[in-house]
């Protein structure tokens, strides 16, 4: 058995290499009134990586944190920056269909939807991706998604930390295909 790197590898095995990364660290909104703009961007996802095409809500990749408490109404306007039609639904949460932003909410390109609904959920973690019919995958594939966190009495009663970036923050895991170019490889025909 030989030691590349830190890892142990057996002779004859697919070798890899890990490159440490700096954790993406989305900023928190913890307001009931935003405007989250779907658009594309760059960004590398390792250190000595050529930057690749991406989609992210108000940002290169991924979207912000989005903290919310039991009880708040908000008003989320998306904004649809992209090419393409898209949706954002908010996963998790329970919402009447026309504020859902299922495959039924399309929103063309240069489009604005805007719901406004109460937080009826308990404290925990939800989260928003895209969700339009036969581009789901792509979109989300190329970064847009992004967790949405409720707080209620019950949470916040608990002795927890709560200084966001440093002792409390999200992670997201996401699985991407690169091609030949470095460019993520996004597919447009599953749900």
């Amino acid at each position: 058995m030989a030691v590349l790197g830190g890892l142990a590898c057996m002779a004859n095995t697919l070798l890899f290499s890990v490159q440490a990364q700096e954790l993406l660290i989305p900023p928190a909104w913890e307001q009931t009134e935003a405007v989250l703009i779907l658009q594309s961007g760059m960004h590398a996802f390792a250190p000595d990586d050529m930057p690749t095409m991406t989609m992210g809500a108000s940002g290169p990749v991924l979207g912000p944190t989005l903290i919310v408490h039991k009880g708040d109404v908000v008003d989320w306007s998306v904004v649809n920056a992209l090419p393409d039609s898209t949706t954002i639904h908010w996963h998790g949460l329970h919402v009447a269909p026309q504020n859902d932003g299922g495959p039924h909410t399309p929103i063309p390109p240069n489009g604005i939807w805007n719901p406004t609904f109460e937080i009826l959920d308990a404290a925990g973690t939800y989260w928003y991706h895209p969700h339009l019919h036969h581009m789901t995958d792509h979109h989300v594939s190329m970064g847009i998604s992004g967790q949405i966190w409720v707080r209620d009495p019950i949470e916040q009663a608990l002795e927890l930390p709560r200084t966001y970036g440093v002792d409390e923050f999200p992670i997201i895991l996401q699985t991407k295909g690169f091609d030949a170019m470095g460019m993520i490889e996004a597919h447009t025909n599953s749900d």
